[in-house]
């Protein structure tokens, strides 16, 4: 995959992809050779679990008052 073509949301679903094309033992292809059906399937996954860590983060961080 190259970095300098894909949005954040891309690089993260393509690092989830092949994180479980691993896992399964699965041949691992480029992140353009994915069908754009499973291009938004893994987006969507992508999305969740960035969603997942903000809401986490945002929940431990300190709030700062504005008066």
């Amino acid at each position: 995959m190259r970095f300098d073509r894909h949005s954040a949301l891309d690089l993260l679903a393509d690092a989830l992809r092949r994180a479980d094309a691993t896992w399964r033992g699965g041949e691992i292809v480029p992140w353009d050779d994915v069908s754009e059906g499973q291009q938004r399937e893994w987006r969507a996954v992508a999305l969740r679990a960035a969603t997942a860590v903000y809401e986490e983060v945002s929940a431990d961080s300190p709030r700062v008052a504005t008066d």
